[in-house]
């Protein structure tokens, strides 16, 4: 099954020993930055993911970065991260959270086009998502915004 957060946070404590010790070892900090991501700590997340990226860039690195930086909302910052774990890793349309953290990242700013570019490039990559219940609302979410900015315009 899933790990729990007493789990997640022994490995943490194993990976934040690593860093102290390895300071300049960018795996350590972005594996941290993923642990802090599954334990609904989005702060500590950037701040490791940002550690790693300093030190030598990676996909997984910016990945957490993007994620956390949506659930902090700083858009533009999740957005830039976004595009550069997509540099650095081609298959990442396939990366669910990824882009749903983006595709929120961009409705947020009110960016239609690449919220709905971005939630189809998931679909296309990953059919088997359609009936997500996070997909689905975030799909919706993303129509009604579009209905109010164009009732806005209008």
């Amino acid at each position: 099954g899933e790990p729990s957060a007493q789990d997640l946070r022994e490995v943490l404590a194993l990976y934040l020993q690593h860093t102290e010790k390895y300071r300049q070892h960018a795996p350590g900090y972005a594996a941290a930055g993923g642990l802090y991501l599954l334990l609904g700590e989005p702060g500590q997340a950037a701040t490791y993911s940002r550690k790693a990226i300093a030190i030598e860039p990676d996909y997984l690195a910016y990945r957490s970065l993007a994620i956390a930086a949506s659930r902090l909302s700083a858009f533009d910052l999740a957005i830039k991260s976004a595009i550069s774990a997509s540099e650095l890793n081609p298959v990442f349309r396939r990366d669910i959270d990824l882009m749903m953290s983006v595709a929120y990242a961009y409705i947020s700013i009110d960016d239609v086009a690449n919220a709905k570019a971005s939630l189809g490039a998931l679909l296309r990559a990953r059919p088997e998502i359609r009936g997500h219940e996070q997909f689905d609302r975030l799909v919706a979410f993303v129509y009604q915004r579009a209905e109010a900015l164009e009732r806005t315009v209008d």
